[in-house]
């Protein structure tokens, strides 16, 4: 087997195996907020990814937008990934569930608040169970 196909099939293994753990490790230990804790956020991986995100996407911004006769397409990955990280951020930032005794109130990414009764979801179900 040549060195490059075993390099190859060892970073993937490690890439993969890395994710799987840090998605078992958000699902065991789950964001709570200290002052509400029946509210659940998104992983804490998240913002952390993010910010990574923006800084690559910043550095890479400079040295692209800077840099005399760069190509066009860096200049549209650096935006992408400056783009990415800021939206992963604010996921983190805005976004939680909290699951109560009647109802479910949640804050979308863009930081809405809103309320959903469990028996709103139950009539919706059964109203689209029968016209079906």
């Amino acid at each position: 087997m040549p060195t490059a196909l075993v390099l190859d099939l060892l970073i993937t293994a490690f890439v993969t195996l890395s994710i799987a753990a840090v998605a078992w490790w958000a699902r065991k230990h789950p964001n709570r907020s200290e002052e509400y804790p029946e509210r659940v956020g998104m992983p804490k991986v998240l913002p952390i990814f993010g910010w990574l995100c923006l800084c690559v996407g910043l550095i890479m911004g400079l040295l692209s937008f800077f840099t005399p006769d760069s190509p066009l397409g860096a200049r549209i990955a650096s935006v992408a990934i400056f783009v990415t990280g800021m939206a992963f951020v604010a996921m983190y930032r805005n976004f939680h569930v909290a699951a109560r005794d009647f109802e479910t109130a949640f804050r979308s990414v863009l930081g809405t608040e809103h309320v959903m009764a469990y028996s709103d979801t139950t009539a919706r179900r059964s109203c689209e169970a029968s016209s079906s």
